[in-house]
């Protein structure tokens, strides 16, 4: 199994679905997770299941479809 332990990986679309999932399997394996979404709330819900076990995770809103809502996120990703 692959480790991820020191590893900063950003996902976009964490708040559900694929990115949920790819979220929440790097943080198994000792990822620190940047996750991106558009859906605060689903954003927040990740992160909390993410600390539950014990693992990092950073959220940002993010509209992928918004190049500035890109540039913001990344910079504050930075």
């Amino acid at each position: 199994m692959t480790r991820l332990r020191e590893s900063r990986i950003l996902i976009t679309g964490a708040g559900s679905g694929i990115g949920r999932l790819l979220a929440l399997g790097s943080a198994d394996l000792g990822a620190h997770v940047i996750l991106w979404d558009k859906d605060r709330a689903a954003l927040e819900e990740v992160q909390a299941q993410i600390a539950e076990k014990s693992a990092r995770a950073s959220s940002y809103c993010c509209d992928l479809r918004d190049p500035e809502s890109i540039r913001s996120a990344g910079a504050e990703v930075l």
